[in-house]
């Protein structure tokens, strides 16, 4: 296989083209990348196809060879840690919504146990609203050291996670 890389400008992210062996004549690949790649872009071939897929939109070209922004790469890991952060400010909505009728239900809402729940409650709901500002990304120098750093108040993050909402 012959791999093609270049910046999307309708996307503002690098772009992977992936051609047959068999597109031997340069003719015909010249031809093929000037249908795909937009007018004034420059387009590099390169040696193999990434295997990591986790920060594409982080990609950029320098001599030929993919590397990886890790300014734009930690962007992109907190936008998933905020993605699974408000799944779970969802659940404690839930969670306080269904105490709340409950407690003015049974006529409970003023007792202690109730406002040590609401309370409880509460301070879940800041500390997971807290992530983004005290959860530090900036000391993970590698993709791969990036990819490793998640927050304990949340849960585990899987790439079953990641896969159903950035489609990687």
């Amino acid at each position: 296989m012959k791999y093609f890389i270049f910046n999307n400008t309708q996307t503002g992210k690098m772009s992977l083209i992936e051609m047959d062996d068999k597109s031997k004549d340069l003719m015909w690949i010249n031809k093929m990348l000037s249908r795909i790649v937009p007018k004034g872009t420059v387009c590099h071939e390169i040696p193999e196809k990434p295997t990591d897929w986790t920060f594409q939109d982080a990609w950029e070209e320098i001599d030929g060879k993919i590397s990886i922004n890790i300014a734009k790469a930690r962007n992109i890991h907190m936008d998933r840690i905020r993605h699974v952060r408000n799944i779970e400010l969802s659940k404690l909505d839930q969670e306080e919504i269904a105490f709340t009728r409950k407690t003015r239900f049974d006529g409970s809402e003023s007792t202690e146990e109730s406002k040590d729940k609401q309370l409880e409650i509460d301070q879940k709901k800041q500390t997971l609203c807290d992530i983004p500002q005290t959860f530090n990304l900036e000391k993970y120098e590698t993709p791969e050291s990036l990819k490793t750093a998640w927050p304990e108040e949340l849960p585990e993050a899987t790439d079953e996670i990641f896969k159903t909402v950035y489609n990687f």
